[in-house]
């Protein structure tokens, strides 16, 4: 009972990994442990305390926490009615009962093989013209086909198994230039890479081009003042340069010869900013825009005779980010990273632009230009995310792991099949504050003889919290850093980042360890669970009173906030529908998943909207100092934006820093004055080619 199929799901009970038509589905621990008992003991009821007994085995856990578990794993099934439950029947004193049919993987496989190719051939020919009226019937049977390519084309994929291999793959360093540089762009002939660069502290973002047979690195000047520029190489002779000149997109077309004005300059009326662009077909290119009237960003294919666009990738999102596009060396499929709640990569057929893979990226810390495709030969594809590496082969559907632990910044191929990449070297975190007017300006750094795992604020003044590694533990110290003195306060075996400090109460510290949220009162030493070790918490804060604890965190689609009760040590849930949940004086403030903050009353009813709003797809930081609400955010073009609002006055302030680099945290000082600065610095960057063993 391996493999197992019920609904549009296949569950690995071995692997315990469940996927979906849209891929692997990131699940918890414990909620897909429920689901196997559940379906292990399908022919009865199976009790709460039995749960209790045999999922969280030898641990002692409230009904609340494995009801919640339950409601985990009904939302990931989507069966949220209980009137008429499609997969979890509960029962009031007899537990739960799993009432799907779930069938061996292996027969309706082979089912689906034996029909695949007439199933696509069919489809595709019925699928109609995009740009064509549609009545209601046609567009419904057009999703319905889309349905069933997916069902027959991407689930074959996505249930396959993942493949580790001992292949390997090593770099070869073609030229080192100090500072930070991101996509990259490769000519046919492999002769010219051009990439954007942030070569030292005193400049923002510069167009740069390499000249691999003249070692010569030049400095691309555009016609007027851009905070970031995307390069393309479109053959061995022609460079488009993608930059926003105040609120207009400006494409620029260079000979390479002659860089210093260029050929043709197109201004698209219609877009509010152009980013990527690839080489398609001859005058045909791909670029990367977003409308002045949508939030998505989309590719579009620009006629470079007619300097017309057409929309090129589609998505039912409101609110999502194609990217990283890459088209195969025979031109017959492509591939791209979408981003919107979810990461995935996607790869598509060029003929009919039918979606034949789609695979989530787990994401955690990464930025996006760690995020990074580039093809090997016509059917192989070379994923690259953080410090892993694997390659998708499109024909077998099968995945093999590279080993290296290698992070780049772009990936590009030439047209002989060789592979380069902008290699991120390993550099040292600096620790340094500055004033919140000035985020550019470092007023002093501080120095340790290793570098700590955090260092936040205290609400003491000229004192903070220092995290250290000590052999095999961690210590937790208030630190005074003019007179070097530390005083410990705790030591654990596992990492820990304090988060938040009781408002009328300084010893009780909030902090993050292993995923979990949990409480220290410094003046008894005891640490208290705040949240279950299955949820995962986004954002939390203590109450003006620090009697209760508030903290966010996702179930399925939805942002629950919850409320931990110090005094009776349970929690439960208040509302749906912000990720973000902040008390202030007698209202609060919070933010819903597209990054639009509002002040609420004591009933969590809408006071007003306020005038902050972030992308939360991206880097950001929040926190609330008195009235003041501060927040730091990174943007697309990798600039990090500072913010400011007075919720008093509503006065509200912006500045961006141009020299910060991506991987950037913030701790505020309680004052509102100061920051720190957290950098891990990948300021390095070596331009390399990637050579592969013979497997």
């Amino acid at each position: 009972m391996s493999l197992l199929n019920f609904g549009g799901f296949r569950l690995d009970v071995d692997a315990r990994r469940i996927y979906s038509t849209d891929g692997e589905l990131a699940v918890e621990p414990k909620v897909i442990e429920v689901l196997c008992y559940l379906i292990e003991h399908q022919d009865r009821f199976v009790p709460l305390q039995e749960l209790h007994a045999e999922v969280w085995v030898g641990r002692v856990v409230t009904d609340t926490a494995v009801r919640r578990t339950i409601s985990k794993l009904r939302a990931l099934l989507g069966d949220t009615d209980p009137e008429t439950p499609l997969y979890i029947k509960s029962q009031m004193k007899r537990g739960y009962q799993f009432i799907g049919q779930p069938l061996p993987a292996q027969s309706s496989i082979a089912a689906a093989d034996t029909s695949n190719n007439e199933a696509v051939s069919t489809i595709a020919a019925s699928i109609p013209n995009p740009s064509s009226a549609q009545t209601v019937s046609s567009k419904r049977w057009y999703w319905l086909a889309a349905a069933m390519v997916l069902i027959c084309s991407v689930l074959a994929f996505t249930l396959l198994p993942f493949t580790p291999n001992n292949q390997t793959f090593t770099t070869k360093p073609l030229v080192s230039v100090a500072g930070e540089k991101i996509f990259l762009s490769v000519s046919p002939n492999g002769r010219y890479h051009a990439f954007t660069g942030r070569l030292n502290k005193t400049e923002g973002w510069q167009p740069y081009i390499y000249d691999r047979q003249l070692g010569h690195l030049q400095k691309i000047k555009l016609p007027f003042e851009a905070a970031f520029s995307f390069l393309s190489i479109l053959d061995n002779d022609t460079l488009l340069i993608s930059a926003s000149n105040g609120d207009d997109a400006w494409l620029g077309i260079y000979s390479i010869t002659n860089l210093n004005t260029p050929v043709k300059i197109i201004k698209p009326s219609e877009f509010m900013a152009t980013g990527q662009a690839v080489s398609f077909q001859g005058k045909f290119v791909l670029v990367n825009a977003l409308k002045k009237s949508e939030k998505s960003w989309v590719y579009y294919l620009l006629n470079l005779d007619t300097e017309t666009f057409t929309q090129f990738t589609f998505s039912s999102s409101s609110n999502s980010k194609d990217y990283n596009l890459v088209v195969s060396p025979d031109k017959k499929h492509f591939a791209q990273i979408r981003t919107d709640s979810v990461n995935q990569v996607q790869v598509y057929r060029l003929a009919d632009k039918e979606l034949i893979f789609q695979g989530l990226i787990e994401v955690k810390q990464l930025t996006g230009d760690e995020l990074n495709l580039a093809w090997l030969d016509i059917n192989r594809l070379l994923i690259n995310t953080g410090h892993k590496t694997k390659q998708f082969n499109i024909v077998s559907g099968t995945q093999t792991e590279l080993s290296g632990t290698e992070r780049f910044g772009a990936l590009a191929r030439d047209a002989s099949g060789k592979v380069f990449g902008l290699h991120k070297l390993p550099q040292t975190t600096t620790f340094y504050q500055f004033s919140w007017a000035e985020p550019d300006f470092a007023k002093r750094y501080f120095t340790f003889r290793k570098p700590p795992m955090s260092l936040t604020y205290s609400r003491m003044p000229d004192y903070l919290w220092l995290v250290e590694q000590n052999q095999n533990s961690y210590q937790l110290n208030h630190y005074q850093p003019d007179t070097g003195e530390k005083k410990t306060y705790y030591t654990a075996k596992e990492s820990f980042e304090v988060l938040a400090e009781g408002h009328q109460s300084p010893e009780l510290l909030l902090w993050s360890k292993q995923k979990q949220l949990q409480l220290l009162d410094r003046a008894t030493g005891q640490v208290m669970q705040i949240a279950d070790v299955n949820q995962k918490v986004a954002f939390a804060s203590f109450a003006t009173d620090d009697k209760d604890i508030f903290f966010t965190e996702k179930i399925g689609n939805e942002w629950h906030i919850n409320v931990f009760d110090r005094q009776t040590m349970t929690q439960r849930i208040l509302f749906k529908g912000y990720r973000v949940f902040l008390p202030w004086q007698q209202h609060f403030i919070a933010a819903n998943d597209q990054g639009q903050f509002f002040l609420l009353d004591r009933d969590y009813q809408v006071v007003k909207q306020l005038q902050l709003k972030l992308d939360f797809t991206i880097r950001y930081h929040i926190g609330l100092r008195g009235h003041q609400l501060f927040a730091a955010n990174l943007s697309l073009n990798t600039n990090w934006h500072f913010f400011t609002l007075d919720l008093v006055s509503d006065d509200y302030q912006q500045h961006v820093a141009s020299t910060l680099p991506i991987k950037t945290k913030f701790s505020f000082s309680y004052d509102g004055q100061t920051a720190i600065a957290i950098v891990e610095n990948h300021l390095d960057s070596q331009l390399v080619e990637l050579n592969f063993d013979s497997n």
